[in-house]
C-alpha cells in the first residue's frame, strides 16, 4: 500500500533491472519479458512520470554471445 502512494506521488521512477529479469535459464534474453518491461515503462511515462531504467544486465545478455 505504501508503495502505491509513494509511486503514484514521485515525478521520477528509478527501475533497476538485473540479469535474472532480463535472461532465461538456458542464459539467452527473455524477449517477452523484456517486451512486457517495456510496455510497462511506456506506461509509466504516458502517465506524465519521468523514468529511469538502470540495469546491470547487461553483462548477462552479452555472456551467451561471448561464449562465457
Amino acid at each position: 500500500m505504501i508503495r502505491k502512494q509513494v509511486t503514484s506521488a514521485a515525478h521520477t521512477v528509478v527501475v533497476k533491472v538485473g540479469t535474472r529479469v532480463l535472461t532465461q535459464s538456458d542464459g539467452t534474453l527473455d524477449q517477452l519479458r523484456i517486451e512486457q518491461l517495456a510496455e510497462e515503462i511506456h506506461g509509466i511515462s504516458q502517465n506524465g512520470r519521468r523514468v529511469v531504467l538502470v540495469s546491470s544486465g547487461a553483462v548477462g545478455a552479452g555472456v551467451k554471445l561471448l561464449g562465457l
